[in-house]
């Protein structure tokens, strides 16, 4: 009797062997389901609150590293900082813009008064980051209804406007 068991198979003597084998490799992998999804559950931290403890900060040098500005931060009085994330597009360039996380949501304040500050001869503008809603992006808004995309045409420059 052979047994498959994703890429693996096996002959076993008996139907009843495969069949407890089976049983066994089942109980052994809804057991670590269940352990990982703890794990999972224990380090998982919400998108809210990870927003709540954080800030946006833009018009960021495109040549800072994210060292340099967690070193700026601290040179000015900003504490207990978690990350600093200069996010850079598909080319690996800068995109401008930053966010800092810190460990609670009492140190935004002081990052808040930041906005001003002049950094590689650029001010920064720094404000709370706010949560992404799901569906909300810019290029997904929808198909506009009708021929002409929900717009009147503007004419053909003579004669009938349509």
């Amino acid at each position: 009797m052979s047994t498959c068991i994703g890429i693996i198979c096996a002959i076993f003597k008996s139907l009843e062997m495969s069949k407890e084998i089976l049983e066994r490799a089942k109980s052994l992998e809804n057991r670590a389901a269940a352990i990982n999804e703890k794990i999972r559950a224990a380090t998982r931290v919400s998108k809210e609150d990870l927003d709540q403890r954080s800030v946006y900060i833009g018009n960021v040098d495109y040549q800072l590293t994210p060292n340099e500005l967690y070193q700026h931060l601290i040179d000015n009085g900003c504490e207990n900082i978690n990350r600093v994330t200069i996010l850079c597009n598909e080319n690996g360039t800068p995109k401008g813009f930053a966010y800092v996380e810190f460990e609670s949501p009492e140190y935004i304040e002081k990052a808040l008064e930041l906005t001003g500050l002049e950094l590689n001869e650029r001010d920064l503008r720094v404000s709370v980051k706010r949560t992404n809603v799901p569906g909300m992006s810019r290029g997904s808004r929808g198909r506009r209804a009708g021929r002409f995309g929900g717009r009147r045409p503007r004419g053909r420059g003579r004669g009938r406007p349509y």
